[in-house]
């Protein structure tokens, strides 16, 4: 280069730099102008918070503490700026998780299963991660919080994690009608998620009577009752649930009734109604259909046990079936006038049913004529078509 030509170099230079930098100062004036907007309509105002923090709006809207900031990441040689939307509330849980189902949430739920919350409601449960108090969750996510909150996982995309509900994204938004919408959604995301623990039996009471799906109820009132047995509206919801038009909700009712007498089977219906239970796609509902015929199964309940115990991959299950059969064949006594006996065999035995009194093959079921007969006269036995 001509050296009479380096001044004019270093002026151009210094010229494009200024450029930027002018560029640069009046788009941050410009971004925070339309940031100032929208917290002026929200409540929030900018705060400077040093040299090391960018600025930011921070404020209060319906009880739920709101900031609105950018950061910056550094990967190594490169960088990126976030936008982020943070709300704060007292009544969020500090180990309460919500998130849409991504690769990262499903794989955790396949590893840690026993940790995710199950609503009952499963277009919900099978797209979404819940984590931290089962009381809590089930007591806020009624059917319209449910379609709530997701909505607002999808779009802006508002996850809870550590107590907090959060949206954020690549680079900085400028738009101010974006950052508006993430603002109020990140604030109503929390405030749907937030209860009062005093006000979680209430809730869960209301669930379990108010809820459309049957599952819902049954969680609601499973948890209530156990977790808070001597709540004031406890004792009121389960006695409410024994006349619940669902077999199942009244199941769970007559299992936690208290005093639970020997006949508490009965208020869940006949006896072909705790069978058709067996079939019923959650196991706890298969679990307490167990206990419920291990209490008053008759010789008719045996055969729908056995292909629930070979059939479920749920040991507890395969556990309760058991003892139901064991309980029913101690009840009738085997070998005596409605009785069975169930026997262990080689495997590749044959098995079959005998009466009493005849050969009995290896792995079969001995029952005598008396009991075939007490079979036949009871209702909703394999031996009587069922009524409608």
């Amino acid at each position: 280069m001509d050296p009479s030509l380096i001044p004019f170099a270093i002026a151009a230079g210094a010229g494009v730099s200024g450029l930027v930098v002018w560029l640069a100062v009046r788009s941050h004036r410009a971004r925070w102008q339309a940031w100032e907007a929208v917290g002026a309509r929200l409540g929030l105002a900018r705060v400077k918070r040093g040299f090391f923090k960018t600025d930011a709006l921070v404020g209060d809207s319906g009880g739920v503490a709101l900031v609105a900031d950018t950061y910056t990441q550094s990967y190594g040689e490169s960088s990126q700026t976030f936008t982020r939307v943070t709300a704060d509330h007292p009544g969020l849980p500090l180990d309460l998780q919500v998130a849409k189902e991504g690769l990262l949430a499903g794989l955790a739920k396949r590893v840690w299963t026993g940790e995710d919350v199950q609503t009952g409601d499963a277009g919900f449960d099978d797209h979404m991660l819940l984590r931290g108090p089962e009381d809590h969750l089930l007591a806020v996510l009624d059917g319209v919080t449910r379609e709530a909150v997701r909505g607002r996982l999808s779009e802006p995309g508002v996850t809870v994690k550590k107590g907090q509900a959060t949206v954020e994204d690549s680079g900085t938004v400028r738009d101010p009608r974006k950052l508006e919408a993430w603002i109020l959604a990140t604030r109503d995301q929390a405030l749907a998620l937030a209860l009062d623990p005093t006000e979680v039996p209430g809730r869960l009471a209301r669930n379990a009577a108010d809820e459309l799906l049957a599952d819902v109820r049954c969680r609601n009132l499973a948890v209530l009752a156990t977790g808070h047995p001597d709540h004031p509206a406890t004792a009121p919801a389960v006695a409410a649930a024994l006349t619940d038009g669902d077999p199942s909700v009244r199941l769970v009712a007559a299992w936690h009734q208290r005093p639970r007498t020997r006949e508490w089977p009965g208020a869940v219906g006949d006896e072909a109604v705790l069978v058709r239970l067996l079939d019923h796609p959650r196991t706890g509902i298969q679990t307490l259909a167990c206990h419920a015929l291990r209490e008053s199964g008759s010789l008719g309940s045996v055969a729908p046990l056995r292909a629930l115990e070979g059939g479920t991959r749920d040991s507890g299950v395969r556990g309760h079936a058991l003892e139901a059969i064991r309980a029913i064949q101690g009840r009738l006594g085997a070998e005596r006038a409605g009785g069975l006996a169930v026997l262990e065999t080689p495997p590749g035995a044959a098995g079959g049913l005998a009466v009493s009194g005849g050969p009995l093959p290896a792995g079969g079921l001995a029952v005598s004529e008396e009991a075939v007969e007490e079979v036949a006269r009871q209702p909703g036995s394999a031996r009587e078509p069922e009524r409608s």
